[in-house]
C-alpha cells in the first residue's frame, strides 16, 4: 500500500451542523474538526471567452497547482472533495495584509482539542496568471496538518469547490494539466467518452458505485469523486451500508487526528465498479463506523475514490449537468503498485531535506528489521538521501515482492544499517 501518505479530512460544522471535507490522501490521517460552514458564500471571477488550460504538477499523487494572492506565489493542491478553498500558513497569509471577517473555534476528534481558524470573504487570488478570482478563504491559525512533509513540496492551501463548481472542469492527468470551461458555452463531447451520472451535493461529485466484497456481498456504494486523495478508495464499514471489513487485513492506527488516533484498516475488495469500468482485487482503506450520523456518512456516503484509479482515465467533471465524462488512458491498465515495506515516510527539516520514519506496520518487513517511528532515513543502498528523490524512494518500496531493501538510517546519536526483502502485506 502507499502507507506513507496521510488521508486528512478538516470537517467544518455550524448551527444546524454541517460537516467539510477538505482533503484526503493515502494511509489515513483523519481530522474530525468543527467550524462554521462556508458554503452560502460564492465565488465571483473574471469570464474569460476561451477555455483556460491550467498546468499542473502531478507529484506522490497530488495535483498541484501554481496560486497568487497578492502577488505572492503559492502551491495549492487542487481537491474535488474540498467543499472550501484553505489556506493553511497563518504567517503567508498575514502577508497578504488580511483583515479577518472571524475566529472559527476547530474542535478535535476527542471534543476536547481546540484549535482555530480565521475566514475573510471575496479574497482575490490568481490561478497560473490565467484565471483572476475572488473567492472566500478558511485561514488555519496553526499548520497542524503539516501537508509539507506528506507531500513532499511545500504546499500552501487547497483549492476547492468554492471555486471549482464554477466550471466545468476536464483533467487530463498524463499530460497534466486541467482546463476549465464555461458551464453555458460548454458542449458535451460526441464521443470516445462515456458518460456518467453525477451526484453534486455540497458542491461536491459522488458516483453511483458497485463492490464485490470479499464475504461475497454486492453493496451499492455511494462515493465521493476526490482529487485530494492519494488512493485508490476508501469505504466507511456500517451496519446500514453493509459494507464490512475483508478477512483478511492490516489493522491498527490510520493516523493521528485532532486529539487522538483514529483505527482502521487495510485490505482488498473482490471488485469495485462503475459504469463500464471495473477494479479487482483492488487494495483498499476501510474505516468501521459505528455511529452512522456522524461525519463519515454525512449525506449517506459510503467512501472516496482517490487518484490512485482516477489517474487511469481521462476526466470531464460537467458540475452544472450532473455528468461525468470518462474514458481511459494508457495507464488504464498499468498494475497498481503498493508498498510492500510497511513504512510510512514523512519529509522534515526546514527545507525538506530529511526523510523520516513517520509509523512502522506491524509485523511488516520494516518492522522485523528493527526500524522504529522517529528514525531518520541517510541512505537508500550506497546514496545519500539527498540524491534520491522522494518520489523514487516511494516506488523503490513498491517494487516486486522480494526485492532486496538495504539503507542506513539514524536513531538519536547512533547510525545503523538495515537489509529486508519486500513482500505483500494484504
Amino acid at each position: 500500500m502507499k502507507l506513507r501518505i496521510l488521508h486528512i479530512k478538516l470537517s467544518i460544522a455550524y448551527y444546524p451542523p454541517y460537516w467539510l471535507r477538505i482533503l484526503a490522501t493515502a494511509i489515513v490521517f483523519t481530522m474530525m474538526c468543527s467550524v462554521p460552514s462556508l458554503a452560502q458564500w460564492d465565488t465571483t471571477y473574471r469570464t474569460p471567452i476561451k477555455p483556460v488550460k491550467i498546468p499542473f504538477d502531478y507529484i506522490n499523487d497530488f495535483i498541484v497547482i501554481d496560486v497568487k494572492i497578492r502577488g505572492f506565489p503559492l502551491k495549492f493542491i487542487v481537491d474535488t472533495g474540498a467543499e472550501n478553498t484553505i489556506i493553511l500558513k497563518k504567517d503567508i497569509a498575514d502577508l497578504f495584509g488580511i483583515e479577518y471577517a472571524r475566529r472559527i473555534q476547530i474542535m478535535g476528534a476527542d471534543m476536547s482539542a481546540e484549535l482555530y481558524a480565521l475566514s475573510q470573504i471575496q479574497v482575490p487570488i490568481m490561478i497560473e496568471d490565467k484565471y483572476r478570482l475572488k473567492t472566500n478563504l478558511i485561514v488555519l491559525e496553526e499548520d497542524f496538518l503539516e501537508l509539507d512533509g506528506i507531500v513532499g513540496l511545500q504546499v500552501h492551501g487547497i483549492l476547492g469547490a468554492s471555486v471549482l463548481k464554477n466550471f466545468t472542469v476536464e483533467l487530463d492527468y498524463r499530460a497534466q494539466y486541467m482546463t476549465w470551461h464555461q458551464p453555458q458555452t460548454y458542449t458535451p463531447p460526441s464521443k470516445g467518452y462515456d458518460r456518467l451520472d453525477l451526484g453534486i451535493q455540497r458542491n461536491k461529485p459522488y458516483i453511483q458505485s458497485l463492490l464485490r466484497l470479499n464475504s461475497g456481498d454486492s453493496v451499492d456504494a455511494k462515493l465521493l469523486l476526490d482529487s485530494g486523495a492519494s488512493l485508490s478508495a476508501l469505504l466507511y464499514a456500517t451496519e446500514k451500508n453493509q459494507i464490512t471489513i475483508p478477512e483478511e487485513y492490516v489493522s491498527g492506527s490510520l493516523g493521528i487526528g485532532l486529539g487522538g488516533s483514529l483505527m482502521g484498516y487495510l485490505g482488498r475488495v473482490d471488485q469495485l465498479m462503475f459504469g463500464d469500468y471495473e477494479f479487482n482485487q483492488l487494495i483498499s482503506n476501510f474505516q468501521k463506523v459505528e455511529n452512522v450520523d456522524s461525519i463519515f456518512v454525512e449525506q449517506e456516503k459510503d467512501g472516496l475514490i482517490g487518484n490512485i484509479i482516477l489517474k487511469r482515465f481521462d476526466l470531464i467533471i460537467d458540475y452544472s449537468r450532473n455528468a461525468l465524462y470518462i474514458k481511459p488512458n494508457r495507464n488504464f491498465k498499468k498494475k497498481i503498485r503498493y508498498d510492500k515495506s510497511g513504512l510510512v515516510l514523512i519529509k522534515d527539516g526546514p527545507y525538506l531535506e530529511n526523510v523520516k520514519v513517520l509509523n512502522v506496520i506491524t509485523d511488516s518487513p520494516a518492522a522485523e528489521a528493527g526500524i522504529l517511528p522517529g528514525d531518520r532515513i541517510l541512505k537508500y543502498r550506497f546514496w545519500p538521501i539527498s540524491w534520491v528523490s522522494y518520489e523514487r524512494l516511494l516506488k523503490r518500496l513498491s517494487a516486486r515482492q522480494g526485492k532486496t531493501i538495504k539503507m542506513t538510517l539514524e536513531r538519536g546519536d547512533e547510525r545503523f544499517r538495515v537489509q529486508f526483502d519486500l513482500r505483500d502485506l494484504i
